[in-house]
């Protein structure tokens, strides 16, 4: 798995496709997700890299 955040870049000009990634603390993302009184599963699939 891969706990990336990933995203991507589409160019229609160019017809590319870039597909992006960069690191993040997990353990801070699910604090406030947790705060924020997101359901448990969601927090949960973040360390599984889903």
């Amino acid at each position: 798995s891969n706990n990336h955040s990933c995203w991507v870049v589409y160019d229609s000009d160019l017809g590319s496709v870039e597909f992006r990634r960069v690191g993040y603390d997990i353990s801070v993302t699910q604090k406030k997700m947790s705060d924020a009184g997101l359901a448990r599963y969601l927090m949960d699939r973040l360390s599984q890299g889903r």
